[in-house]
Formats: C-alpha cells, sequence, structure tokens
C-alpha cells in the first residue's frame, strides 16, 4: 500500500517511524482506519456501494476529498476526457520508448 518493501516497513518499525495497530498471522499489520481518495468513483467506479459497505463492514472510514456533484452528462464527458488523456500519455510513452530502443539498437556493438 505505501510502495515499499518488506524490509523497509520492518526497518521503519524498529526504528519506531511506523508502528503497526494489528497483526495477522503471519505477523503483517493490516487495520486500515480510513482510505481517503480524490474522488469516491475513482476507487471502484462500479459497485461503489457495495464497496462502502464492505469497508464500513469492516471497521474502515472512507473519504472523498472531492464532494463535488455533477450532472450525468458533466461526470460522462469527465470520464471521456480521462480516458483519451490515459490513452494519449501512453501514446507519448511509447514513442519515448521506439526512440530509446532506435538509438540503442543503432549503437556499436562492443
Amino acid at each position: 500500500m505505501l510502495g515499499v518493501t518488506v524490509q523497509t516497513l520492518q526497518r521503519w518499525e524498529r526504528e519506531k517511524r511506523l508502528i503497526p495497530v494489528a497483526r495477522t498471522q503471519t505477523n503483517e499489520a493490516r487495520e486500515v482506519k480510513t482510505l481517503v481518495m480524490a474522488h469516491k468513483d475513482r476507487l471502484v467506479h462500479f459497485g461503489f456501494v457495495w464497496f462502502q459497505q464492505f469497508c464500513t463492514g469492516h471497521g474502515c472510514e472512507l473519504l472523498a476529498l472531492n464532494q463535488q456533484t455533477l450532472s450525468p452528462e458533466q461526470e460522462m464527458v469527465q470520464d471521456l476526457i480521462t480516458i483519451v488523456h490515459c490513452f494519449s500519455s501512453r501514446l507519448y510513452g511509447l514513442c519515448n520508448y521506439r526512440e530509446t530502443l532506435i538509438e540503442a539498437l543503432q549503437e556499436p556493438q562492443s
């Protein structure tokens, strides 16, 4: 969840930078009190009500930072813009990767 290795978590625990709340049988921290998200539909676009009930049943609060309500049309437009942005970013990344690959293939091998 934090994007760090198990060894980093263990070091943080030894250094008292991270204090586990609860542990599982395999000695892992597992209790999450609050799950913070930018928009409620970005985490789970479909089935949000089920996910919210699941979290509530396990003692986890969902906190959406952006409480802006949009019409269905506005939401659709924003979703489409997000999809186009995502794919255009991927294409741009592929172009950079392709240029790097071509340069690497053109270098004389030693």
